[in-house]
């Protein structure tokens, strides 16, 4: 039989065990996830349609604003706007969704669309991502054919 110290022992080493563990649930694509983040980017194209630009950067996570490359976004903007035209229509092409909940939460999202712009059409994408229950943009790359002049 067990003495008592024997169990005092296993139950310190076996909450030892697992106070170190992490405990984690994940899902990738999920329907629900893709309509959250395509809140987002409606919302970016529909401010960006409406020449607010201002407002749109509103959309990026406080790190992108705060570095280099947030100064860099109504440059993006407005270069966009000249070389490619004002947005006529935009269309998701792709999307992946990773959530993992439990102790080390994150939610990752990325979204490609392409966009029917009035000189050229353009594919962009967004990298996003949760911070404090809302999604914010960390990443937007704009791809344009420029070997396609009309």
């Amino acid at each position: 039989m067990y003495t008592r110290n024997t169990i005092h022992i296993l139950f310190a080493a076996l909450a030892a065990l697992l106070s170190g563990c992490h405990f984690n649930s994940s899902r990738e694509n999920a329907s629900g996830d893709k309509a959250d983040a395509m809140l987002v980017t409606g919302k970016f194209y529909e401010l960006m349609k409406n020449n607010r630009a201002e407002e749109a950067t509103k959309l990026f996570s406080k790190k992108v604003l705060e570095s280099e490359n947030g100064s860099k976004l109504t440059h993006v903007f407005s270069k966009t706007l000249s070389e490619c035209g004002e947005i006529i229509g935009d269309s998701l092409i792709a999307c992946q969704s990773m959530v993992v909940e439990g102790t080390d939460p994150r939610s990752e999202y990325l979204m490609a669309y392409y966009v029917k712009r009035s000189i050229r059409p353009t594919t962009e994408t967004f990298s996003m991502t949760k911070e404090n229950d809302s999604i914010k943009i960390v990443g937007y790359k704009v791809n344009m054919d420029l070997m396609g002049e009309p």
